[in-house]
């Protein structure tokens, strides 16, 4: 049983694509996969009723009803997929702007820091607590044990007794929340990201 021309076009649509999503890779290959099976069964159904190895059998009606029940799968893996892409975008909303906090407060540091300027202890203290605050609530995992090891380092903030370790958890968070957005980090080092915002990063990683 050849490949309808609804299967044709679908992967007509599939080679078009540039960088189709996560989701829709799965929804594509669990429908590709369904197509592919259902042809695969059908074939043979019509073999066997060839043959007469199954007699009595209507083969039209079973062919029918697996088609309806192929249907009825890839119906509910889209849904599926809907409903957990709708599920991250909600948790990315969330999650973006604690994210931008910890940026923000990262960059304040490291300016007033090289700036020789005194950090307000009491400020930095109420900034820490509203960024605990969302990143318990939606940060994955890693970023919060990223964020744990950069409160640690807090207190080599003031005197940089440690720049390297210091920075080393600076860039971990970076790269764990860049990677937590989606972002390919693979070719990113700390290094690469801390030159960012630090003048003296070469000397520092040479």
């Amino acid at each position: 049983m050849p490949p309808n021309d609804g299967f044709l076009q679908l992967v007509t649509q599939i080679q078009a694509m540039e960088k189709p999503t996560r989701s829709m890779k799965l929804l594509i290959g669990a429908t590709i996969l369904i197509v592919v099976a259902l042809t695969g069964i059908g074939g043979l159904l019509v073999i066997l009723d060839s043959l007469s190895v199954t007699p009595g059998l209507d083969t039209t009606l079973l062919v029918g009803v697996i088609a309806a029940l192929g249907a009825v799968i890839s119906a509910f893996i889209s849904k599926r997929q809907e409903r957990k892409a709708a599920v991250e975008a909600q948790l990315r909303d969330k999650k973006v702007p604690g994210y931008e906090m910890v940026i923000k407060l990262v960059y304040d540091v490291v300016d007033r820091v090289q700036k020789n300027e005194k950090i307000n202890d009491r400020k930095m203290r109420t900034r820490m607590f509203e960024i605990m605050r969302q990143i318990t609530v939606w940060a994955p995992d890693e970023i919060v044990e990223a964020f744990v090891k950069f409160k640690k380092s807090g207190s080599s903030f003031k005197q940089l007794d440690d720049p390297r370790h210091t920075l080393d958890t600076i860039a971990d968070l970076m790269l764990a929340i860049r990677k937590d957005l989606g972002h390919d980090t693979g070719n990113l080092d700390r290094k690469t990201i801390l030159a960012m915002f630090v003048s003296d990063v070469d000397e520092l990683y040479a």
